[in-house]
């Protein structure tokens, strides 16, 4: 399935190995189903490299320009692998194949895939391949493993551009994948201001409150990435719609950036800062009934 070149032949293996998944057979003797090791290995062979959960350092995932060519379309097979790799997750529970370390692992490197362009044709199989893999874990299991993905996501680019569209690759109407989106973004965020991570409305805004605009040496492009990761965040935030004054702060804290940003300052990044600040006013104000909160 994973490396012939022909394609009927391949999405019959497929289809073979996902309906034998739902046989008796395959729980009683699960010891067929592949493991992560070898999930991992068939990656590699793609191009793809390891990415770690535990420790420090968390290696990125791309492709080993070296061993392959530029690459126009997805690696062969790969859709076939993610698919099997889905149903696999879906019946985690019952054959119980994958401990949650791998689990934790195939998060990461799946999440990984949105940063190749090359998989934009594969964007949608991917993104159903993650969520499987968040919703196999158990209850007692999920708040602590997605903290750990989390961090591990955050380490694994370190440039503020795929930071960002990274995170916004993590959407969706699952409840894990918006807290994962989530707290990806808050360490991002952190990651972007360099300093330690400190979850909370207040502990955000006091960070972004301390930018003055108006001064020549301002970070705007830092601070446009911080804006969109703290939106994405504080939209997620429950207590945001909880804590009036957190709302007030955010608000006037985006208009700051619109009214005293003049459309015409040629500083990088600047209009970028001023017009999504103004865009998000809008947003805001339009989803928590703006006129409770102007300010007099």
């Amino acid at each position: 399935m994973t490396f012939t070149t022909d394609k009927i032949l391949e999405r019959a293996a497929c289809n073979l190995l996902c309906h034998h998944l739902d046989t008796a057979d395959c729980y009683a003797n699960p010891s067929w189903i592949p493991r992560f090791k070898t999930f991992f290995g068939i990656f590699e062979a793609y191009g793809y490299h390891k990415l770690e959960i535990s420790g420090d350092q968390v290696k990125k995932a791309r492709l080993d320009s070296q061993q392959r060519p530029a690459l126009l379309s997805p690696p062969h097979n790969l859709g076939s692998l993610l698919r099997f790799l889905s149903v696999s997750m879906k019946k985690r529970q019952l054959h119980k194949a994958y401990s949650r370390g791998d689990v934790e692992q195939f998060a990461v490197l799946i999440a990984s895939l949105f940063l190749d362009r090359c998989l934009l044709p594969l964007s949608i199989t991917v993104h159903e391949c993650l969520e499987w893999i968040l919703n196999s874990f158990r209850e007692q299991e999920w708040k602590e493993s997605c903290e750990r993905i989390a961090i591990s996501l955050a380490k694994v680019e370190r440039s503020n551009v795929n930071c960002l569209k990274l995170t916004r690759s993590l959407h969706g109407r699952e409840n894990r994948m918006k807290c994962l989106q989530s707290l990806v973004a808050l360490q991002y965020f952190w990651k972007i201001a360099n300093e330690k991570t400190n979850p909370g409305v207040w502990n955000i805004l006091s960070v972004l409150r301390r930018i003055d605009v108006k001064r020549k040496a301002v970070d705007f492009g830092s601070l446009y990435y911080q804006i969109c990761m703290a939106d994405i965040w504080l939209w997620s935030n429950r207590n945001l719609d909880a804590e009036r004054g957190g709302l007030e702060a955010w608000l006037f804290f985006l208009k700051s950036c619109s009214f005293q940003i003049s459309s015409t300052d040629w500083r990088p990044y600047a209009t970028k800062v001023r017009n999504h600040a103004s865009y998000l006013v809008q947003v805001y104000q339009c989803h928590y009934q703006a006129d409770d909160y102007e300010e007099t």
